[in-house]
């Protein structure tokens, strides 16, 4: 109380003039220590606002084909940090814009029906996307694959779909400067024969070859040991007696489709794929099985309906696999 009284006894003392000087610096100094407060409180916001949100971890494929596949890039950019598929398909594509590498969470992009695209600049663009799993370059009019390819670090699956003038010889041998590539497909491609080269993929899991003119398998073909599953489904000219010879030999073996391939007979060697767990003969013109196929001990599912069996073969089928799924 007696501060207060002499501060107000002081102020009646002072001139008027300096009197509103004293009230002005009072003034300005509150509203300065606001204004830091609040600009402090602003940054900080903004801080928040801008910090850009986790990188997500590598998906695997049942997680990934549950998200949403975003058409088409400015509709990307409306939500960068959520978009993990990606279809540029069809689109007058050629080149890639560099708005692609805010995509940081992008596991899985097409860019097939595109044909002219420039896919080393493409990739090139890719590069910096430390996520990507999937590339989808069907129907592109591809004659080669980019040396640089190999820098797409994490991607295991590339689909090469209708480029029936891709020069397969140089693709394999790009493709297997890969780290983690474990998929192929190379669907209504026009392949005669594989090359040789393909032994050189030595991480390939999964060989999709289907709808095409396929007879044999190159010598080669026993190097990839790692091999799981191979579609040769719709190549009418498959010589199977020597495609079956050459599979034998890869013991990692588990998935075989072999539909509307006009087989008429499935050689005895057929019962040397111990590891097989999914054998399709659908749509060919079989009549009878080999009594060899009791050795597919592992054998979970088999698929031969469109089929002309004899009686016999389905009666016989039932007694020797009594706990396959058997689709005829």
């Amino acid at each position: 109380m007696k501060l207060k009284k002499t501060f107000t006894s002081f102020l009646k003392k002072i001139p008027l003039t300096a009197h509103l000087l004293l009230l002005a610096l009072m003034l300005f100094l509150m509203t300065s220590c606001g204004g830091k407060k609040n600009n402090q409180s602003e940054t900080k916001d903004s801080t928040a606002q801008s910090t850009p949100p986790p990188v997500a971890k590598l998906m695997t494929n049942q997680e990934l084909y549950k998200t949403e596949e975003v058409e088409g890039l400015e509709a990307a950019l409306k939500k960068p940090a959520h978009v993990y598929r990606l279809s540029l398909q069809q689109s007058g594509l050629k080149t890639l814009s560099d708005d692609i590498q805010k995509l940081k969470n992008l596991q899985s992009l097409a860019v097939g029906m595109n044909p002219g695209l420039n896919l080393g600049q493409v990739i090139g663009q890719l590069e910096s996307l430390p996520l990507l799993q999937e590339l989808n370059t069907s129907d592109n009019e591809l004659k080669r694959i980019p040396a640089n390819i190999k820098n797409l670090q994490q991607v295991h699956s590339i689909w090469l779909d209708n480029n029936p003038t891709l020069d397969l010889k140089q693709a394999f041998t790009a493709m297997s400067a890969m780290p983690k590539l474990e998929e192929v497909s190379l669907v209504d491609s026009k392949v005669m024969e594989l090359p040789a080269d393909i032994s050189k993929m030595k991480g390939l899991k999964r060989l999709v070859v289907s709808h095409n003119k396929l007879q044999t398998l190159p010598n080669s073909f026993d190097q990839l040991q790692k091999l799981e599953f191979v579609d040769l489904s719709s190549n009418k000219k498959l010589n199977i007696s020597q495609v079956l010879n050459e599979l034998v030999k890869i013991k990692s073996l588990k998935r075989l489709f072999l539909s509307k391939c006009e087989l008429k007979k499935i050689p005895d060697t057929i019962g040397k794929l111990e590891n097989l767990e999914v054998l399709i003969l659908n749509s060919n013109q079989i009549e009878t099985l080999p009594a060899s196929m009791k050795n597919l001990t592992k054998l979970k599912e088999l698929y031969i309906a469109g089929n002309p069996l004899v009686p016999q073969a389905v009666e016989g089928l039932k007694t020797l696999f009594p706990k396959v799924r058997i689709t005829k």
